[in-house]
């Protein structure tokens, strides 16, 4: 049976304000891009504590996003929630209009705006992390299952075929002085899915658009992605909870966050279970199934919405030591909150002393090993 996945990190501060409400129909709405004539409105309504706050159901996850400043956080929220239904739209792999439909199906090879800035993003991050996050990995996803519902566990020579077709290798962009993007395929039957990077994407592009529109204090959370923008109104950080892998309703700790985003990839989160073992929702792209390993969970902290959320599942898919290292030897600027399968967590050092548990301890990854 399929577990439905669940936002991974949880805001503490006003809470309230961030319950994942039922869409309501009254003040201003934001309508569905894609389809406007037949959408659901997401509604902008005042909270409690004075700022505006919006549900949104997209990218197969419910987000809420929040902000202060009066009425031009009214604005900036519905603008945030319009941006993230057109990328929504652009980004989809099944939607038929959409960019990477269409490039996936070879009825387009040049794409812009969004769709390149994302595919260009995906090839880098590829790339750095040695194919451990690799956005051609969407043909075994849907083998098994993940993104039809129909569960499976796929025949060994079914993925050995499918893993011919799979490498981040297989494309590449080339993005021209008009914004316009190239993009060529070595082999005619890879495909490209954003699903690992898409969330993160978006959480910074609403981030960027709340500092263009002079919004100074924000969060949101895009399923298991948390973007804040500056602090709380009263200039504390914001705090957020990382869940407990073993236990959902409890928490693993603490970490406080300014101007940063968190995202958390774990294998508890969205899996099916056959013939009494258990299949998680994220690949490891050299095997071609799902990951199994020393790791619960990863968490990123980093500036960078979209690094945050490749980085997550890579390294999740690395495992404990490698995903260690990793951060030891990379020159991207990010924190790590890793917990094994026996519940044991690990702390990068730069934000060691922003996390915090309730009981126990957890030790604390130094750069030299």
């Amino acid at each position: 049976m399929k577990k439905m996945k669940k936002i991974s990190i949880i805001m503490l501060a006003a809470l309230t304000a961030f319950s994942m409400a039922a869409f309501s129909a009254c003040g201003s709405s934001v309508m569905h891009s894609a389809d406007s004539s037949s959408a659901e409105p997401s509604t902008v309504a005042r909270t409690d504590d004075g700022g505006y706050s919006c549900d949104v159901f997209a990218m197969d996850t419910t987000m809420n996003i929040k902000a202060y400043g009066g009425s031009k956080a009214k604005q900036a929220v519905a603008d945030a929630a319009q941006k993230i239904y057109e990328l929504d739209s652009e980004l989809s792999v099944v939607r038929k209009t959409s960019s990477v439909y269409k490039l996936n199906n070879r009825e387009t090879d040049t794409v812009d705006g969004s769709t390149a800035d994302v595919l260009s993003e995906s090839l880098r991050l590829a790339g750095a992390t040695g194919g451990a996050f690799d956005p051609t990995i969407y043909p075994i996803v849907r083998a098994w299952g993940f993104t039809t519902g129909k569960y499976k566990v796929p025949s060994d020579s079914e993925i050995a075929e499918l893993l011919t077709h799979v490498g981040y290798d297989k494309v590449s962009i080339d993005t021209g002085a008009d914004g316009v993007a190239k993009v060529t395929f070595s082999d005619d039957k890879t495909e490209l899915d954003t699903g690992a990077i898409g969330k993160g994407y978006a959480s910074q592009v609403i981030h960027d658009l709340f500092r263009d529109e002079g919004i100074d204090s924000a969060i949101a959370t895009l399923g298991g992605n948390v973007m804040t923008v500056g602090s709380k109104q009263d200039g504390s950080s914001w705090t957020v909870a990382v869940e407990d892998p073993k236990n959902t309703d409890d928490y693993a700790g603490y970490i406080t966050l300014n101007d940063e985003f968190a995202v958390t990839s774990g294998g508890y989160q969205r899996y099916f279970d056959q013939n009494g073992k258990r299949y998680i929702h994220i690949m490891d792209p050299s095997t071609g199934h799902p990951v199994d390993n020393d790791l619960s969970s990863v968490t990123i902290i980093s500036k960078s919405g979209t690094e945050a959320d490749a980085l997550s599942t890579a390294l999740y898919v690395m495992g404990l030591k490698k995903a260690e290292d990793f951060w030891r030897t990379s020159d991207m600027d990010f924190g790590i909150i890793l917990i094994d399968t026996d519940g044991k967590k690990y702390v990068s050092e730069d934000i060691a002393d922003r996390f915090s548990v309730d009981s126990g301890s957890f030790e604390t990854i130094k750069k030299q090993a």
